[in-house]
């Protein structure tokens, strides 16, 4: 893009020779950006770990920097001939010099923005050096280019903006934070050094290849061949999606028998028990839920083992407690270093499931179920916890984000996501797009996937995972305003602030703030119910109602500002860990209420006690069709503080535990915490009866102390082990999205 013949000398000249340069360097930073950020994971990722651009917002991306580079360049022709009428260049304006100034408006906001990653948002200034150092070497050589174009001719190689978008934006997002994102430093260093050398030699040699042309490329022909490029890259962008996890494995044909009952489980994620109507809530939140269990069992004291998504789903499909299965945050006392660093070197994540343990769908699949999921929490749920053990299709897919805080579908390097977050910071937070895939959405595919059930005549385990009244508490038209106490000024942005300021005990949470929480937590279970009542009654369409196992439940509850606590992943109180349990059995209409406590570890062997088959003997989980034992067990619930809940009070700093016997219930915790509430005549914990020298309280406690020593604790591998599996981005970003990471 370079020619021999003088420059224009007219303002309008410049300008319009400025801009015509500006919009061919802006073309070709989004074809690059583009290419690095959807086309290429495309390519080095599985399909469904593929997080696919926003079509809308890369539409728009691709109108905006055309019009940028026009904007720019036609400025940076007027301070070309600025300079030449002030003799600061050697020449009167060559038109090479327009090349290389609008290649610089490039590379000066790339160094603006990489300021704004570092100043504003947290990101830590060490892995930004090697992008800064060559953005300052491209920098000298725009500017030589523009003052000499004998220069320009030897420098070609390093100012074509081909060569200095593929040089400053592939080493940040796929040097350091994509492949190598878990090397050590000195190998990123490596990296870091090699990459732009090797850029920037392929591109001398196709220099070199160039420079016998005798015609140089105009800006008509650079746009003539840069137009097909730009549409085609786009195009292709529209066509590459994220697909369920598909393992591929068939079902024997000798194992098939469709005339045994289907499973189909539910968790109506973050339900506490006690605001459903279900269980007497004054609101009516779950009339389908309610019609349900007339013809099914109904447990009125079912414990999630857990106050948070992972290890209340690992115990349900494995069994096994927390403390057994691993799958939970890996806690220790935190050193003065620690605490310094605001837990810097801590795991940000829990640690995934691992492959010795054998799940409910790794059974259910050897025996000839088909095995499904289809589920919206797209954090905890994601394939990197490994929960998909035994399904053969895992269909965890989340929306793409068009407006939102959140930066799980783009690199935060890139320009399209600091615009993506200007958008988002103007638009108000009812424009913005959901992080998760509402009900409606999990019922499509659920219902294409019960259609080919049918069709094939074949039993199948499907797992249902439905998270509308999950934070941000945004449930659709009309549930939002279904029940009163919305406040259409609380933001997603106010709710962090004051889960953070309540937690940390500066203040408590306000009438009007739990007011609005409330009213948009209930709105989203009554949409989660309206849902529920429209797969139940698929189900009756497709004559599988009658000959399924229907298990509708929850992973853990949630709290509104009481004792402090916002959200869950704070304590084993009721309001976070009883949640719902209704058990529809197959060929039973008959109604039943149990008031026993549960627990989620007991799902996998009822399941497996409904069909006959054996139960592993390390359960820890109790068949429930036999309730008249149920009085004699005693059940755990298990709170393992999160990186977010350890930096806001020291009184997260502990492993805290219940356990229920009978109508009692003792908390106790790695702090010292010791707790005693008789459930029966206080369910809202509001009353410690704990005393050290009362029979019941040794007792009770002496119960936990004593399964702490029997059961034996999953301790994780070490990072860097075989074993050990730490997220990729993508997955820190859903977790991010969501909440759970800050």
């Amino acid at each position: 893009m370079d020619t021999k013949t003088k420059g224009p000398q007219s303002v309008r000249e410049s300008m319009y020779t400025g801009a015509v340069y500006g919009v061919i360097a802006w073309m070709i930073y989004a074809v690059v950006e583009y290419f690095f950020s959807a086309l290429l994971p495309w390519i080095m990722k599985p399909s469904h770990t593929y997080i696919p651009v926003h079509r809308a917002f890369t539409l728009l991306l691709f109108v905006i920097y055309p019009v940028t580079g026009l904007i720019l360049g036609a400025l940076s022709g007027l301070c070309l001939r600025a300079a030449a009428k002030a003799n600061l260049s050697s020449e009167k304006t060559e038109a090479s010099m327009f090349g290389s100034s609008a290649t610089l408006t490039v590379v000066l906001i790339f160094n603006v923005n990489l300021l704004y990653i570092w100043l504003f948002t947290g990101y830590d200034p060490l892995p930004l050096l090697p992008s800064f150092g060559i953005s300052i070497i491209l920098l000298l050589a725009l500017v030589v280019s523009i003052a000499s174009p004998l220069w320009y001719g030897r420098l070609r190689f390093l100012t074509n903006p081909w060569t200095v978008a593929i040089a400053l934006f592939g080493i940040l997002p796929w040097v350091m934070y994509e492949p190598l994102r878990h090397q050590t430093k000195t190998v990123m260093a490596i990296a870091a050094l090699v990459y732009p050398i090797v850029v920037f030699l392929i591109s001398l040699i196709f220099h070199k290849i160039a420079a016998g042309r005798a015609t140089p490329v105009s800006p008509a022909r650079a746009m003539a061949f840069l137009i097909p490029v730009y549409c085609l890259v786009f195009v292709t962008g529209l066509f590459l999606e994220q697909t369920p996890l598909r393992t591929g494995l068939k079902v024997e044909s000798s194992l098939k028998d469709p005339d045994r009952p289907n499973v189909i489980l539910i968790t109506m994620d973050t339900v506490r028990a006690d605001h459903l109507s279900l269980y007497g809530y004054e609101r009516d939140t779950t009339p389908n839920l309610r019609k349900l269990a007339e013809e099914s069992t109904l447990y009125n004291q079912s414990i999630a083992t857990s106050d948070i998504t992972l290890p209340s789903h690992a115990s349900i499909f494995t069994g096994l407690y927390a403390r057994s299965n691993g799958s939970h945050h890996f806690f220790r006392t935190p050193t003065d270093e620690d605490m310094a660093n605001h837990f810097a070197n801590w795991p940000a994540t829990p640690l995934p499931l691992a492959d010795k343990f054998t799940t409910l769908a790794e059974i259910l699949f050897g025996k000839g179920y088909s095995t499904m999921a289809v589920v919206a929490n797209p954090g905890y749920l994601d394939y990197h916890y490994n929960l998909n053990q035994g399904f053969n299709f895992y269909d965890y897919r989340s929306p793409v984000i068009f407006l939102g805080n959140v930066v799980g579908t783009v690199n935060p390097f890139y320009l399209r996501q600091t615009i993506h977050n200007l958008i988002s910071w103007i638009i108000p937070a009812s424009g913005r797009d959901n992080t998760y895939r509402r009900a409606g959405e999990i019922n499509e595919v659920v219902f294409s996937l019960i259609d080919k059930a049918k069709k094939e005549n074949n039993s199948f385990f499907m797992f249902i995972n439905y998270m509308d009244a999950h934070t941000p508490y945004d449930p659709p038209a009309p549930y939002y305003l279904l029940f009163p106490g919305k406040d259409e000024t609380f933001t997603e942005e106010h709710y962090r602030e004051m889960e953070r300021e309540v937690s940390e005990l500066r203040r408590e949470i306000t009438v009007k703030e739990r007011q609005h929480l409330v009213s948009q937590y209930d709105g989203g279970i009554a949409y989660e119910d309206y849902h529920i009542g429209n797969l139940i009654a698929r189900l009756k369409e497709s004559g599988m109602y009658d000959n399924s196992l229907i298990i509708v439940t929850s992973d853990h509850g949630e709290v509104f500002g009481d004792r402090n606590y916002i959200g869950h992943g704070n304590s084993v109180y009721q309001s976070e860990v009883r949640v719902p349990l209704v058990i529809k059995y197959p060929q039973s209409s008959r109604k039943a209420v149990v008031d026993e406590f549960v627990s989620g570890v007991d799902l996998m062997p009822t399941v497996l006690d409904v069909f006959g088959y054996e139960i592993p003997g390390d359960i820890q989980g109790s068949s429930l069709l036999k309730p008249e034992d149920l009085y004699k067990r005693k059940v755990i619930s298990e709170s393992f503080p999160d990186r977010n809940k350890l930096s806001f009070h020291k009184r997260f700093h502990r492993i805290e535990r219940a356990i229920f016997s009978g109508t009692d219930k003792f908390v106790g915790s790695t702090s010292g915490k010791q707790e005693l509430y008789d459930l029966s005549k206080d369910p809202e914990e509001k009353e410690d009866i704990f005393n050290a020298d009362d029979s019941v309280s040794r007792n009770i406690k002496a119960e936990l102390d004593q399964w702490l020593e029997d059961v034996k604790e999953e301790l994780p591998s070490k990072e860097g082990s075989d074993s050990y599996k730490a997220p990729d981005k993508a997955v820190l970003d859903r977790l991010k999205a969501l909440g759970y990471v800050q």
